[in-house]
Order: structure tokens, then sequence, then C-alpha cells
């Protein structure tokens, strides 16, 4: 059942049906041709201090971005921050860190960093710390030696954190973090480097690697648990100091910035394309994560030459779902409700109110948290269904009262992205 909330006074529903209540008759459903594309939006300004070379990782548990550590001075910089879609919010706990790697294990919920330049920033160590949400825990000293600059992913097929490379003086193995401790799983595959970025294809499951300090040419390389694979030589060309996460949604590793711009490339498992898209300025030492349950990519920070230290958050991804309604009103008559941009291919709500007003979903229910521009008296659920092989559709009905005058607004179900409200003419 997608949602069950007695005030909202909901049912189950296929897209052949609608509550009887609202006036509504479900007559034909169909998908409509849409083009939507990624973009970036400035969200924040505020928050954490300017910094690079910070880390960034995704808590599932919580469904917010956390970032730590970086630098922008003496000494390294030790906070921890979660950003939940709309501001940052300082969480417990100091760990000096820079150039370091971090990243969530899902099955133990604890947050992990290892390596990177502590207090000082002279020598980097190799210490594996873990937070469980309230307070660091020293996990082990056992295992990689020091490094800096390197990469880590958490492997959510096989339930492992997987890292590889880094410096001072690039280094070429990899590491995989169990429960009893950190195993060396291959020495063979990409080059010595550092200054590198990874991500988890969750659809795939498959560790993708690219360029880093290093490696002259801008290699894609893929770890499967098992070996490495060179995919392609091809694609953004040599950089470091850039990041990358991969969007679940879209089904794409989404690589931005290095040095000197803030490129954005996406990588589908067989080739880069560049995205044409009004980028940020560039920058690099710049961190990002994907948020799972809001379907954007979060970026934040970095170095660029033009403006020093950057504090700037910024979200990429597909704009919110467009909600069109055309309706005869107020005799009744011919009603189309049409979407797009919605995630392809997954679930979707309609809710209806009779005024404008805030509603918060309850935190017992899918999209907890997310707010509804709409009056809580006399919310209910209209429609669940499929949004449609492209992200859009079309509803056909017929619109008699209450629904004229009343208010609609779609729910992505899968990234939680909701439409404005829209006015039943």
């Amino acid at each position: 059942m997608l949602m069950s909330i007695p005030t909202w006074r909901m049912r189950r529903s296929t897209p052949d049906h609608m509550i009887r209540s609202l006036g509504l008759i479900l007559l034909i459903t169909q998908s409509v041709s849409a083009q939507c594309s990624t973009e970036w939006t400035m969200r924040s300004e505020e928050g954490p201090r300017p910094r690079q070379d910070h880390a960034m990782a995704y808590n599932s548990t919580q469904g917010v971005v956390v970032l730590q550590g970086g630098v922008s001075g003496f000494p390294n910089e030790s906070d921890l921050w979660k950003w939940n879609g709309e501001v940052w919010s300082r969480l417990p706990g100091l760990l000096y860190r820079d150039h370091h790697a971090m990243a969530y294990d899902e099955r133990h919920g604890l947050l992990v960093v290892f390596g990177g330049y502590d207090f000082d920033g002279l020598e980097p160590n190799e210490e594996t710390w873990a937070h469980d949400g309230e307070r660091w825990t020293l996990l082990t000293s056992a295992g990689p030696n020091g490094r800096a600059g390197h990469a880590m992913v958490y492997d959510s097929w096989r339930g492992v954190i997987v890292m590889f490379g880094g410096g001072p003086h690039p280094i070429g193995d990899t590491w995989e973090l169990y429960p009893t401790g950190w195993r060396r799983a291959s020495i063979t595959g990409p080059s010595r480097r550092t200054d590198l970025a990874m991500a988890f294809d969750s659809d795939r499951g498959v560790t993708v690697l690219y360029g880093g300090s290093g490696d002259p040419v801008g290699e894609t390389w893929e770890w499967d648990g098992i070996e490495w694979t060179l995919i392609s030589t091809s694609g953004p060309g040599p950089r470091a100091g850039y990041t990358m996460s991969y969007d679940s949604h879209r089904k794409r590793t989404v690589l931005v910035g290095g040095h000197p711009l803030l490129e954005t490339w996406e990588w589908d498992g067989q080739q880069w394309t560049e995205l044409p898209s009004s980028a940020p300025r560039g920058r690099f030492g710049l961190a990002s994560a994907f948020d799972e349950q809001r379907g954007k990519l979060v970026m934040f920070g970095g170095f660029s030459s033009g403006a020093s230290y950057l504090n700037d958050t910024w979200e990429y991804g597909l704009p919110n779902p467009f909600l069109i309604v055309d309706a005869t009103c107020p005799t009744g008559g011919a009603m189309s409700i049409r979407w797009s941009c919605a995630t392809p291919d997954k679930t979707a709500a309609l809710v209806y109110s009779p005024a404008h007003g805030m509603f918060t979903i309850p935190n017992n229910q899918p999209c907890a948290g997310t707010a509804l521009d709409l009056n809580p008296s006399g919310l209910q659920l209209v429609w669940t269904g499929r949004t449609g092989h492209d992200g859009s559709g079309v509803i056909r009905t017929q619109a008699g009262p209450p629904a004229c005058g009343s208010y609609l607004q779609f729910i992505d179900v899968d990234s939680c992205r909701v439409s404005a409200a829209v006015r039943v003419n």
C-alpha cells in the first residue's frame, strides 16, 4: 500500500480509478512526450564554512547528506554537518581531517572515514573511524598504510566498503573493509594515482573509477569485487580534484568539476556524455553525494582561483515535476491532468485539497517530511499509479463539484519531488 493516513481519507488506487468524492471519473490514461533535462540549482550559501578537500556521503538511514572536515587554513576543519534538502545542521563530533575519504555503511548504519591529514596536515594517517550519529569511534589502525587523496565507496551489493589509490606518493592498491577489518583485495588494475574519484553503480553492481593525478589519459575502470576492467580511455579527459556520485534514479554516474572548469559529465556504463548546463563557477577540491530520497546530487564548496574557498551548496538533477490541469468549470465537463519530468516508470500520486496551505507528510509514510502546498483539511489522495516510461503521463476525467476550485499536487514517490499545487479552474 502506498500510503495509509486516516486523516487523508486515502485508499489504494490504480491508474483507472479515482476517489468518487472528488467528482472525477477516469476515462483513459496514456503517456505523453516531454522534454526534461537536468539542471543545476543554487540552494544555499549558509551552513559549513568555506573549504576544500572535504568529504560527503549519503546517510540512507536518516535520508540526509553528510559533510565532514576539509581545509581552509590552519588547522584543518573538524566539523560534521547534515543537509536535509533545505538547510544545513551541525552534528556532534570532532575529527580533524582533509584529503580523506568517507562512505556510509548501510548495513551497520555507520559513517566511515579513513586516512587523510589530521590536525596539522603534515602526514596522512592510517586510522579508520566510524560515526554512529552521536560520536566518533576508532575502529582500527591496522590495514592500509596512511594515505590522502584516495577514494572510497560503499558496495551495497556485497555490503563492503571499497577503497583505491591515494598519496602523497601515488598508490595503486585496492582494499575492502569487512566487519573483521581491512583486506587487500588487489594490487593490479588502475595505475598508481591520487586525487581520484569513484562511485558505486547500484544497478550494475560495480564500482566506477575515473582519472586522478597520475592518469595522463582519463581512464574509466570498473571493479566487480573480483577484478578491475579498463572500460574506456575517452571522455572528460585528464583531471584531478573532481567529484563523482551515482544517480540511481537516472542510472548515471555523474562527474563534476576539476581544474579549471566545472564541467558536468555522465557515464551510462558504456560512454561519457558532457551535459550542457548552467553550471556553477569552476572549482576543484569539491565534494558531492547523491540524495536517494530526493533524487538530487548535492555539491558543496571547493576552491576557485577567482574566489578562493567556497561555501555554496548546489543541487543537480531533474527539475520538479510539472503539473498541468485543463478543466471545464463550473458546470463540469472534460478534464485533463498532465504531468512531466517525473522519475520514469515509477510510483506517483495525485493529492487533492479544497484550499492552499501547508501539510508535511508524517514520519511513518513514504516521502516523510516532504511539504505539500495544500490545506490538511479535506486533504485526500485521489490517484496512485505509474509515471510513464519517460516520466510523463495524462489522465482524462469528467470534472464537476467539488473538483472545480480545488487544488491538485503531484508527488513523485520515488524521488519525493513534488509539483507546484495547481488550481482546477
